[in-house]
């Protein structure tokens, strides 16, 4: 995921990794993809099993409301109302297979660590044809955890640009507690004289 930054957005975001870094006896460098294979697969993966659930979920609504919705938002259920049964048992077993890998990373404890978006969100002023690519971008790095079912969280730790960026960190189902105490000790500004470290 990191690798996909600008070097300006990847320059903000590595003090905050090396702050995060040095709170753990080790760290290693995974593919957040894992057995997926891609970040490409992983998103296409995201995309189906999201695809059947917001149908299932409001296809029917949609089907009377077309009118009514936007037309990015139209084109997404037109493409949700087309995704086969073939096409989702497939990407289920790829989320069983992905949940179960991602699960062993986040074992006893551990963090994942990783960037919040690409870069900056889209400024109020940028075109709307543009925020497509911008969300599929996106998707790539930030489906893991919605496809994994674990708490995710983003810290607003760096700025590009004088734009804020987040840095992510992700935890083990059921480890929701745990990961919001550790971030707010790690984004926590010290008491006067205290030796906590802050961003």
């Amino acid at each position: 995921a990191f690798a996909l930054l600008d070097p300006a957005v990847r320059t903000a975001l590595d003090p905050q990794v090396k702050r995060l870094e040095d709170r753990f006896a080790s760290s290693t460098a995974i593919n957040l993809a894992g057995p997926i294979g891609s970040l490409e697969n992983l998103r296409e993966v995201f995309r189906l099993v999201q695809a059947r659930e917001a149908w299932t979920a409001q296809g029917d609504w949609v089907t009377r409301h077309w009118e009514d919705i936007s037309p990015d938002v139209a084109e997404r259920f037109r493409q949700a109302a087309a995704v086969s049964d073939v096409q989702v048992q497939a990407a289920e077993k790829q989320r069983v297979v992905y949940t179960e890998w991602l699960s062993e990373q986040l074992h006893e404890g551990a963090l994942l660590c990783l960037p919040s978006a690409l870069g900056p969100a889209p400024r109020l002023d940028q075109p709307i044809d543009s925020l497509g690519e911008w969300r599929l971008n996106t998707l790539r790095i930030s489906c893991a955890s919605p496809l994994a079912r674990t708490p995710q969280i983003s810290l607003p730790v760096a700025q590009v640009e004088g734009l804020p960026m987040g840095l992510s960190l992700m935890a083990q189902q059921g480890g929701d507690e745990t990961l919001l105490a550790f971030a707010g000790r790690f984004t926590q500004t010290p008491e006067p004289g205290s030796q906590l470290d802050v961003f």
